[in-house]
This record gives C-alpha cells, sequence and structure tokens, in this order.
C-alpha cells in the first residue's frame, strides 16, 4: 500500500515536457548506495523514483531532468528571481490549495542555482524539494514523507549524495 500511494502520488507530480541531462543521461546510474536505510529504485529514463521500506511512515525521492523554463535560470543568476519571489508563489499556491508552504530559500550546488521549499502537501504527507538550474536544465528532487521533519532529513541526504552526482 505504502508503494502504491508513493507512485501515485509521484506520478501525480510529474514535470512533463522533453527531458535532458545535466550530468547523466542515464538516473539508472546514480549511486543510491550513501542513503541510509533500504531503498528500492526504479529509473525511468530521466526519471529516478525511491522509496523507503524501513523508513519511518511512508518516504519517497523522485529525482526529475528536464529543461528549464525558459530564462528561469538567469532570471535566478541575475537575482530578478529570488527566494523571496518563490517564496511568495509558494505560500499564495498553498492558500489557495488549503495547504501550507513553511519556507523556501536559496540552495546552489556547484554551478547550479535554485531553491529548497519545504511545504505541507496534504495531511501527513510534506515535501522537501529541491529545484536546480544549469545551462537550461532542470533538476527537481522532491522528498516526500509522513512527517515534515524525515522530509527535510531525507531531502538534505539526497541532496547531499544524489544531487552533486548530477549537477556539474
Amino acid at each position: 500500500m505504502k508503494k502504491l500511494i508513493a507512485t501515485t502520488l509521484l506520478a501525480s507530480m510529474s514535470l512533463g515536457g522533453p527531458a535532458i541531462a545535466m550530468q547523466l543521461t542515464d538516473l539508472s546510474k546514480v549511486d543510491t548506495k550513501a542513503l541510509a536505510g533500504k531503498w528500492s529504485t526504479k529509473p525511468q529514463g530521466k526519471r529516478l523514483v525511491l522509496s523507503c521500506s524501513d523508513c519511518k511512515g511512508f518516504t519517497a525521492i523522485d529525482v526529475q531532468l528536464s529543461k528549464a523554463p525558459l530564462g528561469m535560470e538567469d532570471r535566478v543568476r541575475t537575482g530578478k528571481t529570488t527566494a523571496q519571489t518563490m517564496l511568495d508563489i509558494c505560500k499564495k499556491n498553498a492558500a489557495k490549495s488549503g495547504t501550507e508552504c513553511y519556507s523556501l530559500k536559496k540552495s546552489n550546488l556547484k554551478n547550479a542555482v535554485g531553491f529548497v521549499s519545504d511545504v505541507k502537501i496534504s495531511d501527513n504527507i510534506y515535501a522537501n524539494t529541491y529545484t536546480l538550474y544549469q545551462d537550461h536544465q532542470l533538476l527537481l528532487m522532491r522528498c516526500i514523507a509522513s512527517s515534515r521533519a524525515e522530509a527535510k532529513r531525507v531531502g538534505a541526504l539526497a541532496f547531499q549524495k544524489i544531487a552533486p552526482q548530477i549537477v556539474r
């Protein structure tokens, strides 16, 4: 049941559009051994879905590579799109959907620029999402868990262990 919920939830949050890679073109080559716990992986081209069978409650990571929205990377690099701008959008969207956007802050890695958000998706489902832009490409890592603390912990772990394998 936990796996079905994870697959359904992650599928509903898919980016769509053409997928391209930053550094790795095949996400099945991402080394997930550094993640704590027992993770099952399901590579799907430019997408990698991981679910944890021995984590506290429901826990999953969705990694996606795609083309970035036109001009977004440049707007982030030049400061035209700021963490505050994105936080305002996040809070506005959360208010419309009856969820909550706790925080959104700048989060850069190597030569990539981006943000990390901390949101409540629904009752007992939280997400910590890293959005990184590099060379007009987007790396999205959404870490979902049944507790806010677990989503943040797994998000930080994915940012430290998975993202550096993809970002140049």
